[in-house]
């Protein structure tokens, strides 16, 4: 919902182009929180990450930001609370997950689920009251609109119910520092699609930023792999991590 009402302000170039550094600041925060990951071992992986990102987004941010306005500054600023939301909701959705280990992927997939269309249906309402839903009114006919809406179904169950099981999944197998690095991929696929869709080649800043991601990545995935990458915490720590604040502390 931010996402949209900052491309409404800002337009369609501004607002992606920042809410991609969802991965980054993830990576940074999630790795603040826990601890569980050397900052050496990240740097590498960080750099390569936001090279590529700012690389793929520069010309369009150039544009962009050439017709700067007040309205683009709000846009802007929507898009950072839609960063801080996203970086929110993977924090505590991994600390929910932490204090439930036994928890299935599938079930914790399918309440998540249901918290979404908890969250529609008290949106509704404002869209009706704003005539969002009068999609014949505003001179959309629904045989024009169902390819559309047979569209946003796919992109539900793909995107949203399995992209939601599968990180899921990951969080509770890897720190959220590195998980939020391996989420940048989205932005490759999404250049990929953009320019199939342009019908044309990339510039060379957008085959260079996508190089610079997939090395990102694959940076992120060697320090998966490296045991020495990862702090040592010791039992006492681990328990502390865990333990709600009441009892982490001693009442001497």
């Amino acid at each position: 919902m931010t996402v949209m009402a900052a491309v409404l302000f800002a337009g369609p170039i501004i607002p992606p182009a920042i809410v991609a550094m969802v991965p980054v600041v993830l990576a940074i925060v999630g790795n603040l929180g826990e601890k569980t990951v050397r900052w050496r071992m990240l740097s590498i992986p960080l750099g390569l990450l936001t090279l590529g990102l700012v690389l793929v987004n520069l010309s369009g941010l150039a544009e962009a930001l050439g017709g700067m306005s007040i309205r683009v500054v709000v846009g802007i600023a929507i898009s950072v609370g839609a960063v801080l939301l996203w970086t929110v909701f993977a924090l505590t959705n991994r600390t929910a997950l932490a204090a439930r280990p036994t928890m299935d992927a599938r079930m914790w997939t399918a309440m998540m689920m249901i918290g979404g269309a908890v969250e529609i249906m008290v949106f509704m309402p404002l869209a009706a009251s704003t005539g969002l839903l009068n999609l014949t009114k505003i001179g959309i006919r629904w045989h024009d609109f169902a390819p559309v809406l047979l569209g946003s179904f796919i992109l539900a169950v793909i995107g949203s119910i399995a992209g939601s099981w599968a990180w899921t999944i990951a969080a509770k197998r890897i720190p959220v520092g590195l998980a939020g690095q391996l989420i940048v991929t989205e932005t490759v696929f999404a250049t990929f699609f953009g320019l199939i869709a342009t019908h044309r080649w990339p510039t060379w800043p957008e085959a260079l930023g996508v190089i610079s991601i997939v090395c990102g990545v694959v940076s992120a995935l060697k320090v998966l792999q490296t045991p020495s990458s990862f702090k040592q915490v010791s039992a006492k720590e681990a328990v502390d991590m865990h333990a709600p604040a009441s009892q982490a502390k001693s009442p001497h």
